[in-house]
């Protein structure tokens, strides 16, 4: 942490690093945890349109404080690391462009070229120091009741700064994140969201209709005939609906790509079995069992 606390403004009260989250549900409520796990050098402001989300958090002791309103009197932080879903940004990213003080914001989207769009329509001299990123880690759960402080180690934080991105935001970011285990890369934005569309938006979608497809079984007492399999596979299913249906429609077009090579795969092991095609079959299984290995590795 002290190396992070370099990076960022002398004179600081107590030479403490100040960080705003706004959000404090699952991940936000997480990064609290994880940055006061980290170093004591932290203090931490919560800002949460859900009262219950926000009470939680303060009554738990994952932020110092609470703020009630994004205002010039309230953002005397360091960095704001903004936890909303998508859909809330607009109005997040708007009311930070009012404030005068320089902050260093970053984000923890799922879904990345939308997010930039609205920087780049919303945060004005803002977007010099706007880092976006995504936290690869999380659970079906949510709230901050359910946050974590180790959720983010030894997992990868991708970060996609747009052209116009200081490098003092970029490395300020970085560094926040490594203090709380994580490893950063940076990425292009459109890389990642063609990657997590593959990686974590269509295994959501899989999931969600796995679900589907057994409720058309009609079977009683249906939990008797699901082992852990069934369970590894649909195990996202129980995350928000309204969280996931707004990723989806955020990342459609490569999601819709992807869906694509998935019904193309899904139609070739159809024909491998209506011609019992064995040696094909074999073959194919065994491709997918190797890469699987060599992800382990």
């Amino acid at each position: 942490m002290e190396a992070t606390l370099r990076l960022f403004r002398q004179g600081r009260r107590n030479g403490m690093l100040k960080v705003g989250i706004l959000g404090l549900g699952l991940i936000g409520g997480s990064i609290a945890k994880s940055l006061k796990n980290f170093s004591k050098e932290v203090v931490i402001a919560g800002f949460d349109t859900n009262r219950q989300n926000a009470n939680f958090a303060l009554e738990n002791k994952l932020i110092n404080y609470l703020i009630h309103e994004i205002t010039e009197e309230n953002m005397d932080h360091d960095v704001v690391i903004i936890a909303v879903p998508i859909s809330e940004l607009k109005n997040i990213f708007a009311q930070l462009s009012k404030i005068k003080k320089p902050l260093i914001i970053t984000d923890v989207c799922s879904v990345k070229e939308p997010v930039i769009e609205i920087a780049k329509q919303l945060l004005g001299n803002k977007l010099s120091n706007f880092v976006p990123g995504h936290p690869i880690s999380g659970l079906e759960l949510s709230g901050p009741e359910n946050s974590e402080d180790n959720l983010f180690s030894d997992s990868p934080v991708l970060l996609t700064p747009l052209d116009e991105t200081s490098k003092q935001a970029i490395e300020a970011v970085k560094k926040i994140w490594e203090d709380m285990g994580a490893k950063a890369l940076i990425i292009d934005a459109s890389l990642h969201d063609k990657f997590l569309a593959a990686t974590s938006h269509i295994p959501h979608v899989l999931a969600y209709m796995a679900m589907h497809t057994v409720q058309t079984l009609e079977v009683e007492d249906l939990e008797y005939f699901i082992g852990g399999s069934f369970r590894d596979l649909t195990r996202v299913a129980e995350s928000s609906p309204a969280l996931w249906g707004n990723i989806f429609l955020n990342n459609k077009k490569n999601i819709i790509d992807i869906c694509q090579v998935f019904i193309d795969n899904l139609s070739s092991f159809q024909t491998m079995l209506e011609n019992e095609d064995t040696i094909a079959l074999a073959s194919y299984l065994e491709i997918a069992q190797k890469a699987k290995f060599k992800l382990k590795n």
